[in-house]
């Protein structure tokens, strides 16, 4: 069975199970076994640890980069590795979360992909409404979860002005330092702006 074939298989399991009530009060633990078949389907052994390792805790130096942006979480529910190098995370959420406009799920996956310069990284909510909808995105899912793709990084990415995705963090991360130390001068009255300048960064 082909990759696009096993895909389908997925999706119409999911489906049924969902039809017939089986995923009513499904945990981010339930997304995660469905999700352990996704990569699973291309080319990743989750039993691997030389290849993904599930809820392991950062790297010291990442820890701290993450702690320096005022990011609490140290435990991706996956990292794609390749040996003991980090690729890529991804991150498994319960059918309740909203993806796409919660920020936090947002500055959360983002962070874990900056601290270790990943091209990218992956929020995993599984929505399987037919196997149409996936077999039209199989070559996007073909593209971004293809073990071989993301060890190779044979993905490109365009940004305006030629800008890198850790750059764009960096900056997204220093306006929300500008405006921290704006609210601290605003509300208590500092005078001393050297104090507040050292003490902003380190958020």
């Amino acid at each position: 069975m082909n990759t696009k074939d096993s895909l389908i298989q997925l999706v119409d399991r999911f489906q049924q199970l969902k039809t017939d009530g089986g995923l009513n009060k499904s945990s981010e633990a339930t997304m995660r076994a469905w999700i352990d078949e996704l990569l699973a389907i291309f080319g990743w052994d989750v039993q691997n640890t030389h290849q993904v390792l599930t809820e392991h805790t950062l790297g010291k130096d990442e820890r701290q980069r993450l702690h320096d942006i005022g990011s609490t979480n140290t435990r991706p529910d996956y990292t794609l590795v390749n040996g003991n190098v980090a690729l890529a995370f991804v991150d498994a959420k319960s059918l309740d979360v909203d993806i796409k406009n919660d920020k936090r799920v947002a500055f959360q996956i983002r962070s874990y992909g900056w601290s270790v310069g990943a091209q990218y990284s992956i929020v995993a909510r599984l929505r399987f409404y037919d196997s149409t909808e996936y077999v039209d995105n199989y070559e996007i899912l073909h593209m971004f979860l293809l073990r071989e793709n993301i060890i190779t990084k044979k993905l490109e990415f365009s940004h305006n002005e030629q800008e890198s995705l850790d750059y764009n963090f960096s900056r997204f991360l220093g306006e929300i330092r500008i405006k921290l130390a704006e609210s601290i001068i605003h509300n208590n009255r500092y005078e001393n702006l050297d104090l507040v300048s050292s003490f902003v960064p380190s958020l």
